[in-house]
């Protein structure tokens, strides 16, 4: 007994051929990967030690206002936009250092105004809970737990100590083989710890002061660093 050969109609083809189709989709957006920061990205990011490409790079990301996808069009993109003359090269060499990494989905910036997201923020960043952001004359931009009177005094000391880090310059830091320049402060039991970090945001020099420890372990930092770029870093450039 003789069978003809199977020969699909135009229907089942044109079904083959989008069942097809959609299953290269899913695969795509399966395999999709983000450019994800990361806290010590952050870090990086507000303390000088990267690169200028490097900086320019970040500078580019934190202005996102979440994850872009890792594709040849991001890739120009950022070159157009920043100078950088090799955008790969250059977020391989973050993802190797831990600034960035690759996710599966896309990280977006905290959508409150910043002065709702800060004292969120704020709290979560200290382990007690309690912390401020000052800029580089002492003026205290946001607060959370800390009372009036700690908040001037803590202000204050933030300023002094900022511009004490900026006289000293580089040099100090080299020699005492400090890579970044972060100041905790105890009394003679090991209680109060305060710890300050300044923020270098471009033209606009801030102090993070915080009630104990930083939570560096979490993607807090990251954010917080996100929503003052956003604020603050983005402005200056537009005014430029």
């Amino acid at each position: 007994m003789f069978s003809t050969p199977y020969r699909p109609t135009g229907k089942i083809l044109r079904r083959q051929v989008k069942s097809l189709g959609e299953n290269l989709r899913l695969i795509k957006k399966k395999l999709m990967a983000y450019i994800t920061l990361t806290t010590t990205g952050a870090y990086l990011f507000v303390s000088d030690g990267l690169s200028p490409a490097a900086k320019n790079l970040l500078r580019w990301l934190f202005s996102q206002p979440e994850s872009p996808a890792f594709r040849s069009e991001t890739f120009q993109k950022i070159q157009e936009e920043t100078g950088v003359k090799d955008p790969e090269a250059t977020l391989q060499e973050l993802i190797d250092r831990g600034a960035l990494l690759r996710s599966e989905k896309p990280v977006v910036c905290p959508k409150a105004p910043m002065q709702e997201a800060l004292p969120s923020l704020l709290s979560q960043l200290s382990d007690a809970g309690r912390a401020l952001l000052v800029d580089a004359k002492g003026l205290c931009i946001a607060s959370t737990g800390i009372d009036t009177e700690r908040i001037t005094a803590l202000a204050a000391l933030a300023s002094k100590l900022t511009s004490a880090f900026h006289h000293a310059g580089d040099d100090v830091f080299h020699l005492l083989e400090i890579e970044y320049g972060v100041t905790c402060l105890y009394d003679v039991m090991k209680k109060n710890l305060f710890t300050f970090i300044p923020l270098n945001l471009g033209p606009n020099q801030l102090v993070l002061v915080a009630e104990g420890q930083v939570a560096f372990s979490s993607a807090v930092f990251r954010d917080f660093i996100w929503v003052l770029w956003i604020r603050f870093g983005t402005s200056a450039e537009n005014a430029n």
